[in-house]
């Protein structure tokens, strides 16, 4: 019996964020970004990363930068001529190699708001508009017990009218 199994590897640029607020209304962050590659060797999935975790304590607006996540490619090309270029001692005047090198470094900025409620309408302005709907929810039932006595004071009456035989519909 052979099982099989699927694994998948989040591969790319990756930032988490997790944010708190202390009494004097500064943020802490907690700041974890990386660089993932993924590749499959012989059949089997890999992954490179490179990662940095910082925390830092900062103001309402205030812009952090983070550097440091640096990643180095490098790679060796042969080129020449066939037959030639692959012959021991004198092959070396017919080919070349081409030893590439790149350097990228990952660069963040982050700028933590804290937004006061009071100041900053979260809901795009709709407030005004969820807030008349809530005070007609309210209302709703207040107008349906309304309703509901007129319909007991109605029945009442056709109660005492059913009562007296003169009275036709």
């Amino acid at each position: 019996m052979t099982t099989t199994s699927v694994e998948f590897l989040e591969s790319g640029v990756i930032m988490k964020v997790k944010p708190s607020v202390d009494r004097e209304g500064r943020i802490f962050l907690e700041i974890h970004p990386e660089v993932s590659t993924g590749d499959v060797l012989n059949g089997l999935p890999s992954q490179s990363t490179d990662e940095v975790t910082t925390s830092m304590l900062v103001e309402s607006g205030q812009t952090v930068f983070i550097g440091g996540l640096i990643t180095r490619n490098q790679g060796k090309t042969r080129e020449g001529i066939p037959i030639l270029g692959d012959l021991p001692g004198i092959g070396q005047l017919f080919s070349n190699k081409l030893i590439t090198s790149q350097n990228t470094e990952l660069v963040v900025l982050v700028t933590p708001y804290l937004i006061d409620n009071d100041r900053v309408p979260l809901d795009g302005g709709n407030a005004a508009k969820v807030e008349t709907l809530a005070q007609e929810l309210e209302q709703t039932p207040r107008d349906i017990d309304e309703v509901l006595d007129k319909m007991d004071y109605f029945e009442d009456i056709f109660e005492n009218v059913g009562a007296n035989e003169d009275f036709k519909f």
